[in-house]
């Protein structure tokens, strides 16, 4: 049977050099915000010249054709010609080619929101939640003068009905995230104002209707009732101040949704692979057919036609107990157990609401009994620790978070150990991060959380339960469960991120693997960073910290290291040069992606689109790989980009390193989508900024998972 093998990208059929654009060259007015200062320039250069392609780059204007009205702006110098291949010229008709397409698209059937392209008829519209469907696009102009067009479809969920109509019907809390959908701006719902939005208040000095009419903005509030109640908002520098209620709607995101509307999306709105692929590519055929420069062949979407290699990867052996090879863990560890055995000492905290019913009480004892027992068949004892002082978990106040907070720092001097928290459902999702603060960021305790939920199990999931339970302890009590059979390319991995999270970067985590696929260390870089740089005395620090965990671990310096990085910096990427090359150790530094507006699938002489898991395209120093392979309810997998920005290994070895390591998440039976380095850098970054985690860790016991 024949295969075809495509990717949601295409080569234009209009190469780079055959298209002429002005260009022209700013004077750069302020040096602190020279990336930007352009903005305002264009929006009133395309108000006076009627012509809404005009995009900037840095301190560079340009246009298909020539702007002849500028206002009261001056430009240095204009040029008529076609682009060079310098990456600032190809970055100015890559943003052109993007404005065109979304200036020139059929208004009827769509609508541009920020830099996407929304189909404009709802996917649904019922009870009480609205889902759309829109486009991303992104632009890519080669070595050969070729234009690259890559793109995806996504869904975006939200409430139909305004806060005020929420309120109303009770169905919002404090703490809620609520949007202004006018200004995309995001709060968080702290309550219901003492005044209505007509009358004078403290925080603005007067009334919500006077603040907009003295900024010339009455048509917000003319048509508004006079006795609307404001509401109180906090935005992320925790500031309360009021807002219209009718301005603002709940933040709806899909692991939100009701059961009754997430079980039509899954029927009725959410694409199998073949639906999707054959959707996606009809409607970007509808989507850029105005566009002048821009010109689409389904012919060249096909993986060889538009230079593109195809591997397929095979699923790794992996090491269990006594060295013993299984390719997946669910039989792995049930065959022959983890690869490291070790005791673990293990305490307990029992949510108070549970302990006051003998029923759920005895529930609880009897999980913790047969927990233990199956722990043992593993390989790993968890030896349960009598508490120094006698707690007594009925006794504990549970009323709110202040009081919960306040009697678990009472009795945090009790616990030392890895210790498994079993609450109701309700306070699992109430109390979490005051467990995680409490426990594992404030007293560096390992805490697994279970919802009581959980242990109405059955002898037909008992097993995977189990396993996904006994695994978050491992990982956080520091046991490898398993390990590469065959060693990788590279003899080290260093995982990096930058977390943001209001507004504050931080280096995240990061994690150091070594050439089996273990987790040899995870440590806090604390600097705030700027942007999404790290300084060089931290990229220093992690060198050096991983440096000497490979030493410890293996008896030797690595000969090659490979650092993995969502996103790259030059100046972070020239800091490591220079200290690589004092070390004298080899190193490919590589940005591998997860959001990158594409879809890889394969289809045959049946007609039916499929993906397949381990499925590679690959290209000069890049390569997309589908690294899941989800049941056809769950939509169609994403693939994941990876790309060499320095070093000398082969793109090949590159990619299936990476691979291999998306099999080494040790924290679940199932693995994940990306390589362990970022995945768990992600990680560990985002609980490290919410304090969940130690602020000091330096260990390969894994707090985040």
């Amino acid at each position: 049977m024949r295969e075809f093998n495509v990717i949601t990208e295409f080569k234009n059929s209009i190469n780079a050099n055959n298209i002429e654009i002005y260009i022209y060259k700013m004077r750069v007015r302020d040096f602190e915000n020279k990336h930007n200062e352009n903005y305002d320039i264009v929006k009133e250069l395309i108000k006076l010249n009627n012509n809404p392609t005009i995009i900037f780059y840095e301190q560079y204007i340009a246009s298909f054709i020539e702007i002849q009205n500028w206002g009261s702006e001056k430009y240095i110098d204009v040029e008529k010609r076609i682009i060079t291949l310098d990456s600032n010229e190809k970055k100015i008709l890559e943003r052109l080619l993007l404005k065109e397409i979304k200036d020139s698209i059929d208004k009827e059937k769509y609508k541009v929101i920020k830099n996407s392209i929304y189909i404009n008829k709802p996917v649904y519209y019922e009870k009480g939640i609205k889902i759309d469907r829109y486009f991303n696009f992104d632009i890519n102009i080669n070595c050969n003068n070729e234009i690259i067009i890559g793109f995806d479809a996504k869904h975006i969920f939200e409430y139909i009905n305004t806060l005020e109509c929420e309120i109303k019907n009770d169905n919002v809390k404090i703490g809620d995230k609520v949007k202004d959908y006018f200004y995309n701006l995001t709060y968080e719902y702290v309550g219901i104002a003492p005044f209505t939005i007509s009358e004078a208040n403290e925080y603005m000095g007067c009334s919500i209707i006077d603040y907009y009419e003295n900024k010339n903005q009455g048509y917000i509030v003319n048509k508004l009732p006079k006795d609307m109640k404001a509401v109180l908002v906090k935005n992320n520098k925790n500031s309360i101040f009021p807002y219209i209620p009718s301005r603002l709607k709940k933040v709806c995101r899909f692991e939100n949704l009701p059961q009754n509307v997430l079980k039509d999306f899954n029927n009725r709105v959410k694409q199998k692979t073949n639906e999707k692929m054959q959707f996606m590519v009809s409607e970007v055929i509808n989507i850029v057919k105005n566009s002048e420069h821009i010109n689409v062949e389904k012919i060249n979407m096909l993986c060889g036609n538009i230079g593109y290699k195809l591997k397929d990867l095979q699923h790794p052996d992996l090491l269990f107990g006594n060295s013993r090879a299984q390719k997946y863990p669910l039989y792995g560890l049930k065959n022959f157990g983890v690869y490291e055995n070790k005791t673990i000492e293990i305490k307990y905290f029992i949510d108070p609401i549970l302990a006051k019913n003998n029923i759920n009480l005895k529930k609880v004892i009897k999980f913790c009994d047969e927990l233990e027992c199956f722990s043992n068949m593993l390989g790993v004892k968890l030896d349960r620790v009598k508490l120094k002082d006698k707690v007594n978990f009925k006794e504990i106040k549970i009323d709110n978070e202040d009081i919960f907070s306040y009697e678990l720092k009472k009795i945090a001097s009790n616990y030392n150990e890895t210790t498994i928290v079993i609450l109701s459902e309700e306070n699992l999702s109430k109390y979490y991060n005051i467990i995680k603060k409490t426990f594992s960021g404030g007293n560096e305790i390992p805490t697994q959380c279970i919802g009581f939920d959980t242990l109405s199990y059955n002898e037909k999931n008992k097993d995977s339960i189990f396993f996904n339970i006994l695994l978050g302890i491992y990982a956080k009590s520091g046991i490898q469960p398993w390990i590469l059979k065959e060693k990788l390319n590279s003899d080290c991995f260093i995982g990096l991120d930058v977390s943001r999270e209001n507004k504050v970067n931080k280096a995240g985590v990061i994690q150091v693997v070594g050439k089996d696929g273990k987790v040899l260390k995870t440590k806090v870089i604390s600097a705030s960073q700027s942007g999404e740089k790290i300084k060089l005395e931290t990229l220093k620090e992690i060198v050096f910290e991983a440096v000497g965990s490979y030493e410890n671990a293996y008896g030797c310096r690595p000969k090659h290291i490979t650092f993995h990085r969502d996103g790259i910096s030059r100046e972070e990427l020239e800091n490591l040069k220079n200290t690589m090359n004092n070390l004298g150790i080899e190193f490919d530094y590589i940005e591998i992606t997860k959001g990158i507006n594409r879809r890889i699938a394969t289809i045959s002489d049946d007609k039916q689109w499929k993906t397949v898991m381990g499925r590679c395209y690959y290209k000069d120093d890049s390569a997309f790989i589908c690294t899941t392979k989800p049941y056809e309810g769950m939509g169609m997998a994403q693939p994941i980009r990876i790309r060499r920005v320095f070093g000398s290994l082969d793109i090949e070895k590159i990619v299936e390193d990476a691979y291999k390591l998306t099999f080494m998440h040790v924290g679940a039976i199932s693995k994940v989508r990306l390589p362990i380095t970022t995945y768990y850098a992600d990680l560990s970054s985002t609980y490290g900024n919410r304090d969940l985690i130690p602020s000091n860790i330096d260990t390969n016991c894994l707090y985040f998972i």
